[in-house]
C-alpha cells in the first residue's frame, strides 16, 4: 500500500497553484552536479538530512521521485504502525476497517505530499515514541529517531520538548496546563532572548530559529500567505475539520482519564494498548493542548501538527470502542465522528488535489501508466 501510494506521488506533477512541491523539486537543481559536503547547507541552514535527501534524489536526475520517496516514507511508518498495532489489539476486523478507513481519508494526502518535510519529520518522531512507549524497545535507533526530526524539520524541537515533559514523573498538570494557556507569551519572551544568543552549535542554532520561527508565525497576522489564508474559504473549513478532530480526540482522553481515576485499567486487559501507556498518553494529551494554540496562528500551522497525529488518535478511538468499556450510545457517537469525518476528509482531498491538478486525468495516469514510470 505504501508503494502504491508512492506511485501516487511520483505522478503527482506540474501542480497549477504552486505548491511547496514545485520549489523542492526546483531546489533540486541545485543540488545537480554537486558532491554531498558541497550540499551540505545549500537551501537550509543545518538541516542536514534534507541536503542528504535532496542531493541523492537530485543526482538520479528523476526529480519526480522526490514527492514518491517523500509519500512512501511516510505511509511506510504509518501501516508498520498500524499493523503493529492490530497484532498487539484484539480488535475486530470491522472496526479495524474503520480505522483504517480513518487514517487514509482524513489523512491530507496532497498536504502530505506538498509539505512533507514536516509530516514525514513528525511521522518519526511519533515512530520513535510508540517504539519506546508501546513496543518497549528503547536502544540507539530509538535515539536516532528522536534525532533526526530535527534535521528535516524545526518544528519537530517541540516535539522533543513534549517527550521529555511527558516523561517527568510527578508533574503538575496545572502547571502544563498554565504554560500551555500562555505559550505565545511564553514564546515570545524566549525568542527575544534566542536573538541575542550567538553560536555555531548546530543545535543551538536550530532552537533559536525554531522560537524566533514560531513567534513569527503567531505574529504574522496580515500581508501575503496570512492574507490568502484568511480570505480563503477552503483554508478555514481544513482548520474547522481539523478543530473538530482535535477537541474530539481530547474529549476521548479526558473520558479515559476520567475512568482510568475511577476504575483504572487491568493490565491483562488485551483490548487496551495505548491507553496502558501512562506516558503515551501524557505526550498526546500535552501534543493535543499545543496543537489547540496553533489555531490561533493565521497560517495554517494547525495541519502540521493534527495530520501526522492521525494514526495515533484512531488507535486511540479503537480503545474506546470495545463494549465491556464504554456504552452504547458512546460506541455509536465515535463510529459516527470516524465515518462522518472520514467522508469529509475525502472531500477536502478531492477538492485539493483538484485544485492543482484535473483529478480524473491523475487517477488515470496512476492506474495506466503510473508504474511503469516508476
Amino acid at each position: 500500500m505504501a508503494i502504491y501510494l508512492g506511485i501516487c506521488g511520483y505522478c503527482f506533477k506540474n501542480p497549477a497553484t504552486d505548491p511547496d512541491i514545485v520549489r523542492y523539486i526546483n531546489y533540486l537543481r541545485l543540488y545537480q552536479g554537486r558532491n554531498l559536503r558541497d550540499s551540505f547547507n545549500l537551501v537550509y541552514e543545518n538541516l542536514f538530512l534534507v541536503d542528504i535527501w535532496f542531493h541523492f534524489i537530485a543526482q538520479t536526475g528523476n526529480f519526480q521521485l522526490l514527492p514518491a520517496s517523500a509519500v512512501f516514507i511516510y505511509y511506510f511508518i504509518i501501516f508498520y504502525v498500524l499493523s503493529d498495532y492490530k497484532e498487539r489489539f484484539n480488535v475486530e476486523t470491522g472496526d479495524f476497517a474503520l480505522m483504517l478507513f480513518w487514517v487514509l481519508s482524513a489523512s491530507q494526502f496532497a498536504f502530505i505530499l506538498n509539505s512533507f518535510r514536516s509530516y514525514v519529520a513528525f511521522a518519526i518522531f511519533f515512530l520513535g515514541v510508540y517504539r519506546e512507549e508501546i513496543q518497549g524497545k528503547r536502544n540507539i535507533w530509538n535515539l536516532f529517531l528522536y534525532i533526526c526530526p530535527i534535521f528535516l524539520h524545526v518544528s519537530s524541537m517541540l516535539l522533543i520538548v513534549i517527550y521529555a515533559i511527558s516523561k517527568i514523573r510527578k508533574k503538575s498538570w496545572t502547571i502544563i496546563a498554565t504554560c500551555i494557556l500562555f505559550v505565545r507569551g511564553i514564546i515570545t519572551i524566549l525568542a527575544d532572548m534566542a536573538e541575542k544568543i550567538n553560536s555555531s552549535n548546530p543545535i543551538l542554532k536550530q532552537i533559536k530559529y525554531t522560537l524566533i520561527r514560531a513567534d513569527m508565525y503567531f505574529s504574522w497576522e496580515e500581508g501575503g500567505w496570512a492574507d490568502q489564508v484568511r480570505n480563503s474559504g477552503y483554508y478555514n473549513v481544513v482548520k474547522i475539520f481539523c478543530l473538530g478532530i482535535v477537541i474530539f480526540s481530547i474529549f476521548v482522553l479526558l473520558k479515559e482519564w476520567i475512568r482510568w481515576k475511577n476504575i483504572g485499567y487491568e493490565m491483562k486487559d488485551d483490548y487496551i494498548v495505548i491507553l496502558k501507556s501512562e506516558r503515551f498518553c501524557s505526550f498526546g494529551s500535552i501534543f493535543l493542548l499545543i496543537t489547540l494554540q496553533t489555531f490561533a496562528m493565521t497560517a495554517p500551522e494547525c495541519f502540521r501538527f493534527v495530520f501526522p497525529a492521525i494514526p495515533f488518535l484512531g488507535m486511540l478511538y479503537m480503545e474506546s470502542l470495545p463494549e465491556k468499556r464504554f456504552n452504547g450510545d458512546d460506541m455509536v457517537i465515535i463510529r459516527i465522528f470516524m465515518s462522518l469525518s472520514g467522508i469529509c476528509g475525502i472531500i477536502i482531498n478531492i477538492y485539493n488535489i483538484n485544485t492543482m491538478i484535473p483529478i480524473t486525468e491523475y487517477f488515470k495516469d496512476i492506474a495506466l501508466s503510473g508504474i511503469l514510470k516508476f
